[in-house]
């Protein structure tokens, strides 16, 4: 798969993830970014008062992660996590 196009798919995913989570993390002065794509993966950037939130973990593994996951499974290895 050309490596644009695998761009693309896990963007889509992304922003389908935030539109699902962001106003839940917007509401308590949270965030996240998209920060890279590489071969391995993702690099997600926690933003705002979910760094260092108890729940923040949750919310990022259980729900942006898990949809990340979830829709392109073959093409997300890892998730890395950046503050």
């Amino acid at each position: 798969m050309l490596e644009t196009k695998r761009q693309e798919l896990i963007q889509a995913a992304f922003d389908k993830a935030m539109a699902r989570y962001a106003p839940t993390l917007n509401a308590h002065g949270g965030g996240a970014e998209l920060v890279s794509i590489d071969p391995s993966g993702v690099t997600l950037r926690v933003l705002g008062a979910c760094n260092g939130c108890a729940m923040s973990a949750f919310t990022f593994q259980l729900g942006i992660e898990k949809m990340l996951r979830d829709a392109e499974p073959e093409l997300i290895k890892e998730v890395r996590y950046v503050h």
